[in-house]
């Protein structure tokens, strides 16, 4: 198994390199995007042998509530379970020292990412039509 380590905040590159695909919007060059991301959310890295495979983070909503993002290179696959394990106590850390719930949503059917709300503690909340919320209360 390839040891992973959490650093936070993520790094702006890390943020850049990996949030281009499905979050840019065209408008927004990368860094700027993830300066944003950097600014607005809580952040974090998965970082195997000095390389980031994943990051990950939570979005503060006006209610309270936080909103869970992520986003990872294939290669990341070998470590996704060391990835998800820390992610799954990250959440459930903050979610009870915070008392306040976290929600991710999910493609509804998109079974890679259902897997993975599962893998890191969410359970399926609701639907809306093509968006799932998972979502984790604190205990």
């Amino acid at each position: 198994m390839t040891l992973v380590t959490l650093r936070r905040p993520a790094h702006i590159a890390d943020l850049a390199d990996m949030l281009p695909g499905p979050l840019a919007t065209g408008k927004v060059g990368p860094y700027e995007l993830a300066a944003r991301y950097q600014k607005l959310t809580r952040s974090w890295a998965a970082v195997a042998q000095g390389r980031c495979l994943a990051c990950g983070g939570l979005y503060a909503h006006a209610d309270g509530s936080l909103e869970a993002w992520f986003a990872c290179r294939p290669e990341a696959a070998e470590a996704l379970l060391s990835i998800a394990r820390q992610a799954r106590l990250t959440l459930r850390l903050i979610a009870d020292a915070e008392r306040v719930p976290i929600f991710a949503r999910v493609a509804k059917g998109w079974e890679p990412c259902r897997r993975l709300a599962r893998a890191v503690g969410l359970f399926l909340w609701d639907g809306d039509g093509a968006v799932e919320r998972w979502g984790l209360c604190p205990t």
